[in-house]
């Protein structure tokens, strides 16, 4: 192969590297919410019994750690469709790589197709959401087109 090749295949590398940093970031970002609510529990301890700042540091943590249970029960996320995602998109680099050897479009077409497909299942089983018995997303009753007037588009001109 040559350098052109290398190149395309190490900007793939790299991307693949910045999402995995991105993920560890989101995990860290759990982890230092935790930690957090452990040093308000320990300044909280260090208070007298039954004062007023014990008790709105023991409710913020008690309404923090519900928030975040909640949370991890309620929003999950699709594991078979992210598994079939990952598979596409492994298929979509393989096009790929096969294009690049081969030169043929009928390998771009094809990278193309499961690039789409892969990067679509990909976004709507990653993200964390409440889902029914089935692992398919529960539409809440804020998505719902009616009685939604924010985001209708008007050709009026905002006042000043």
């Amino acid at each position: 192969m040559d350098l052109d090749s290398w190149s395309k295949e190490l900007i793939a590398v790299l991307a693949v590297v910045a999402a995995l940093l991105k993920l560890r970031e989101v995990r860290g970002a759990r982890v230092a919410q935790l930690t957090e609510l452990k040093t308000v529990i320990e300044v909280a301890n260090e208070l007298p019994n039954g004062s007023a700042p014990r008790k709105a540091a023991t409710a913020y943590v008690e309404e923090a750690l519900n928030e975040f249970v909640r949370d991890k029960v309620a929003n999950s996320r699709g594991p078979v469709g992210v598994t079939l995602a990952l598979i596409l998109l492994a298929a979509a680099g393989l096009c790929g790589y096969l294009a690049l050897d081969d030169g043929s479009w009928v390998w771009w077409g094809a990278a193309a197709v499961f690039l789409i497909f892969g990067l679509t299942g990909l976004n709507q089983d990653a993200v964390r959401r409440e889902r029914d018995a089935r692992e398919r997303p529960v539409r809440s009753a804020n998505s719902s087109r009616e009685g939604v007037d924010r985001h209708r588009i008007t050709s009026e001109r905002p006042r000043r």
